[in-house]
């Protein structure tokens, strides 16, 4: 009984909130129910008993004190406990929607403040090593395409033969919400493509597949696969975001505008390009101010 009611509660939250969150309200439940005893309902005439009237009590002192002691005892990070806040929270704003409390305590608690890690690109070195540990063509010409594209690994996963004009060197990108764009593919990304495709002896329309039979479309997860095993072969953290953000800092740092850069990558936010992609050393924000301030 418990675990339906669990359950049941999952499954009219999960259309509300995201799957991360919806996980660690899974937890919550499973803790607070944990010393529970339900039974099923009497069909007897008995008196009414309010299953919620406990979370009618909780305020947001109580929540505070339990993020409080979850941390202390499990030496979460803040982002993880942000993460547990959030999920009751989008829990209690169910509960004040259909009217099963009065008014949600959540929202006197504050969001957990989360040091943001600089993200890092690749460094030179970093892919000249990458590129050296390919032994496969496929592997070759995969990061490659990622490196001068900048596509996501999903779009690069999608990319079927017929989007690539071979002869002005474009591909057709359909990405975030259906919206299309062009990217560009380099010398050097264009010399391995043809040398890959040249092996390949199969009649899929996708641009990179399986390299055994039945030669399937390379999905986002073996994308990821590849170039994680490849950097971790040469001692280089290395997943295909990465080459994103890289090339977002090499156009920006030879001088192309931001804007354009935008559009290159497929972002609707320019912020998004400049404060998350745009890895910018304390080198050259020094360069810069020299170049500028003096």
């Amino acid at each position: 009984m418990r675990d339906r009611i669990i359950s049941n509660v999952l499954i009219k939250m999960g259309n509300r909130i995201k799957k991360k969150e919806l996980d660690y309200l899974e937890n919550v439940l499973v803790e607070e129910f944990q010393d529970v005893q339900v039974k099923k309902e009497s069909t007897e005439l008995t008196e009414y008993n309010d299953s919620l009237r406990k979370l009618k009590d909780i305020d947001a002192t109580d929540i505070r004190s339990f993020l409080y002691a979850y941390k202390r005892s499990r030496g979460i990070s803040n982002l993880s406990l942000n993460n547990k806040r959030s999920s009751i929270s989008s829990f209690f704003s169910w509960l004040a929607d259909e009217e099963y409390i009065d008014k949600d305590p959540t929202r006197k608690v504050k969001k957990i403040k989360v040091t943001k890690k600089k993200k890092k690109a690749f460094t030179s070195d970093e892919l000249e090593r990458m590129r050296i540990a390919c032994t496969d063509i496929r592997d070759r010409a995969l990061i490659e395409m990622l490196a001068c594209t900048g596509c996501r690994v999903s779009e690069l996963s999608n990319i079927n033969l017929n989007d690539i004009d071979f002869t002005r060197k474009k591909v057709r990108i359909i990405g975030k919400g259906d919206k299309e764009r062009t990217v560009f593919i380099s010398d050097q990304a264009m010399i391995y493509l043809n040398r890959y495709l040249e092996t390949r002896q199969d009649n899929n329309i996708s641009l990179f597949v399986s390299k055994r039979y039945p030669y399937d479309r390379l999905r986002k997860d073996g994308i990821e696969r590849i170039v994680r095993d490849l950097g971790r072969s040469c001692n280089v953290y290395a997943h295909p975001h990465k080459f994103r953000r890289t090339l977002c800092t090499q156009l920006i740092k030879r001088g192309m505008p931001i804007q354009n850069v935008a559009i290159l990558l497929g972002h609707a936010d320019i912020n998004m390009t400049a404060g998350t992609y745009y890895d910018a050393s304390d080198d050259m924000i020094e360069y810069e101010y020299i170049r500028y301030a003096a």
